[in-house]
């Protein structure tokens, strides 16, 4: 279900302005951080969809907090790629 979810908001994240983008972008990065901490599996190509999600998000951010938030998520998703062999 989540696979699915995801393919959606990139689908949709190509129609929008930048402003939503980075919202749509922290979003997905924190949405996955907080998935893989509940143990929820994900596929490989979502969790790389996800940590570049985290990249771009970190670029628009204007909170501090929220800067934290995704620098913690963007971190959990790269351990989760390391630990599969993806980077």
């Amino acid at each position: 279900m989540l696979r699915y979810v995801l393919v959606v908001v990139v689908v949709c994240v190509a129609a929008v302005p930048i402003s939503a983008r980075a919202a749509s972008d922290t979003t997905i990065c924190l949405n996955m951080g907080a998935a893989l901490d509940a143990g929820v599996l994900i596929k490989g190509d979502d969790l790389a969809a996800a940590s570049a999600a985290c990249e771009r998000a970190k670029q628009h951010v204007r909170s501090g907090t929220t800067l934290v938030k995704l620098v913690v998520a963007h971190g959990r998703i790269q351990e989760e790629l390391r630990r599969r062999g993806g980077l």
